[in-house]
């Protein structure tokens, strides 16, 4: 399946660059999955450039050992990439907001259509909101996941 089909040339160009960097810097990232990743926090307006390329790689692979380690499994199942995806932009989103770069992920509060008024939300309890559902609820998920260890 791609991902990129229904995108602008503008999005398509942008993920390619920061997945290549990632692949660059790990050979071994599933194309896909970063794909994936990346489309996902420029949906939800975080500015992905192509120096976050080592931080989204440690970030996936760090993710990787957390959902491997959670669910005491040596492989991560077809069914928790969606789970890491959103574990994985949580943790990038997290990433931002502390590093004092929260700019580059924006959240609408609310727009105005007559002589255009766009208000954004930069309140600390709704970036906290956000990064708390996409990676504690991504770990409730993985719950289905679990393999018993005896």
């Amino acid at each position: 399946m791609n991902y990129l089909a229904n995108e602008s040339e503008e999005t398509v160009e942008k993920v390619t660059d920061v997945v290549n960097a990632c692949v660059a810097i790990n050979s071994e990232l599933n194309e896909t999955l970063m794909q994936r990743l990346v489309l996902k926090l420029i949906k939800m307006q975080c500015e992905v450039v192509k120096a976050d390329a080592f931080l989204l790689t440690e970030l996936i692979e760090s993710t990787e050992t957390e959902i491997k380690t959670f669910c005491n499994r040596k492989d991560i199942p077809d069914g928790c990439i969606p789970i890491e995806i959103d574990m994985v932009c949580g943790y990038f989103y997290r990433e931002k907001v502390s590093t004092g770069q929260q700019d580059g992920c924006i959240s609408v509060k609310s727009i105005t259509e007559g002589d255009t008024s766009t208000t954004f939300n930069t309140s600390k309890n709704t970036h906290d909101s956000l990064i708390s559902s996409l990676i504690d609820e991504g770990r409730k998920r993985l719950c289905h996941f679990r393999k018993l260890r005896y």
